[in-house]
C-alpha cells in the first residue's frame, strides 16, 4: 500500500452510512492520522453549535457557502 502524506482532514457531518461525527471519532482512533487536525464543513449554520461542542474531535469548522478569505485563513494555518 502506497502512503500518502495528509496534513488536514476535511469532514462533511452529514455523510450516507456513517455522519462524520462518527466519522472523525474513528479517525481518533487511527494511529496513523489521530493527531491530524480535522476541518468540519457544514451547511446547516444552525450546526456551529454542536460542531463547536465536539472538543478534541473536531480542530473547527466552516459553513458552507464558503467564504474564500476565512476559508483560505483556516486551512493556511495548517498548511504553513
Amino acid at each position: 500500500m502506497e502512503t500518502v502524506d495528509v496534513n488536514l482532514i476535511f469532514m462533511a457531518i452529514i455523510l450516507p452510512g456513517m455522519d462524520g461525527v462518527e466519522a472523525m471519532n474513528a479517525f481518533r482512533h487511527m494511529k496513523n492520522i489521530r493527531d491530524l487536525p480535522i476541518l468540519a464543513l457544514s451547511a446547516n449554520v444552525m450546526e456551529k453549535d454542536t460542531l463547536s461542542t465536539l472538543g478534541s474531535e473536531l480542530t473547527d469548522y466552516i459553513v458552507k457557502p464558503l467564504n474564500i478569505a476565512e476559508f483560505l485563513e483556516k486551512i493556511n494555518k495548517f498548511l504553513v
